[in-house]
């Protein structure tokens, strides 16, 4: 996390390749565009705020 931006990965499912030998996808977005778009529910977004409230920046 770098301020209100969030860096994340993901694998890359494009192909058929087995998950063990696929790469890994770089995804940086902000802070609220994650909450919004995958914690909809109170008790999720709860969760998220005490985590993030309590991390370090690098």
């Amino acid at each position: 996390m770098d301020g209100n931006n969030v860096t994340y990965w993901t694998l890359d499912h494009s192909d058929d390749t087995p998950a063990y030998k696929q790469k890994m996808i770089e995804h940086t977005t902000t802070l609220s565009e994650l909450k919004q778009e995958f914690y909809t529910a109170d008790n999720q977004r709860q969760t998220v705020d005490i985590i993030t409230d309590n991390m370090e920046e690098n």
